[in-house]
């Protein structure tokens, strides 16, 4: 297992798909910075009280530039281990399916987490001008549950890249994943942001008098539970909910969850499957 990590790993850094990923992540994760303090700046000119940026607005969204980033790399990094020959040949010399499989696994989420490090590391650096965390958000354990929802992306991306041996269609799944479950994430989450009521005007005696009314789109019940296991569930739910964290016990487990059964699913599944 050590001998195919070494193997991997410099295969990995010797990879050009990583380093533009990763200096595309770099250089997105300075520019969401330097956007972020010189609106805070506006702000604070414009109004000195309420117009300033909190930091935490901006320091948790790197989720989806890294998510789709780690998707390129995963889908044309295993392909072209297919292409060139190099999983076929770690299978002829005697390496054990599984640990081919976990060996990959573990270097798409070397891969993520590099690219994820960058951008936690460059969002702390406009805290001299946007100052710290305003909202009481527990850092750590954002990051820990955006961490681990990674974890879950790079199991389904392994999951795709390993069974689905062509470069091109495996980039598909894995860029149409990302997109479906961001619409189905947003959908809930908007949904389950509809107030109970909204406040209206109404002539009464003659005067307009301001009044409660129902929101019927207001979820309620089983509905509305369901929605909430949808959004914690999908990773990318979990990305909207940071940094309002609201079942942060739930989101873990549903990571855990999605790492273990996509790993070892996919490690089965690539054990009987014909490498050409």
């Amino acid at each position: 297992m050590l001998k195919l990590l070494n193997a991997s790993f410099y295969r990995l850094f010797r990879n050009k798909t990583f380093w533009i990923c990763f200096g595309i992540s770099s250089a997105l994760a300075v520019i969401n910075t330097v956007c972020a303090c010189i609106t805070h700046c506006v702000g604070i000119k414009t109004d000195p009280v309420n117009g300033g940026v909190p930091l935490e607005m901006h320091y948790f969204t790197y989720h989806y530039v890294v998510s789709i980033l780690t998707a390129v790399f995963a889908s044309l990094f295993i392909g072209s281990e297919y292409s060139d020959g190099t999983v076929r040949n770690k299978l002829i010399v005697g390496k054990q399916r599984y640990s081919v499989y976990l060996s990959y696994f573990i270097v798409v989420l070397a891969a993520c987490m590099i690219m994820a490090a960058v951008w936690i590391v460059v969002g702390l650096l406009g805290m001299p001008v946007m100052g710290n965390f305003v909202t009481g958000v527990n850092v750590l354990a954002c990051i820990g549950i955006g961490v681990l929802a990674l974890t879950a992306l790079c199991a389904i991306y392994t999951f795709i890249g390993m069974l689905i041996s062509n470069r091109a269609v495996s980039a598909v799944v894995m860029l149409l994943t990302v997109v479906v479950t961001v619409i189905a994430a947003m959908w809930c989450f908007a949904v389950l942001s509809e107030p109970p009521e909204y406040m209206s005007w109404e002539l009464v005696n003659g005067e307009m008098q301001q009044i409660c009314i129902p929101n019927k789109s207001y979820p309620t019940g089983a509905y509305r539970g369901f929605l909430e296991f949808i959004t914690d569930f999908l990773s990318m739910g979990q990305f909207l909910a940071v940094p309002n964290l609201a079942r942060p016990i739930n989101m873990v487990a549903y990571s855990a969850v999605i790492t273990v059964v996509f790993t070892v699913s996919g490690a089965l599944a690539f054990s009987h499957k014909h490498i050409k």
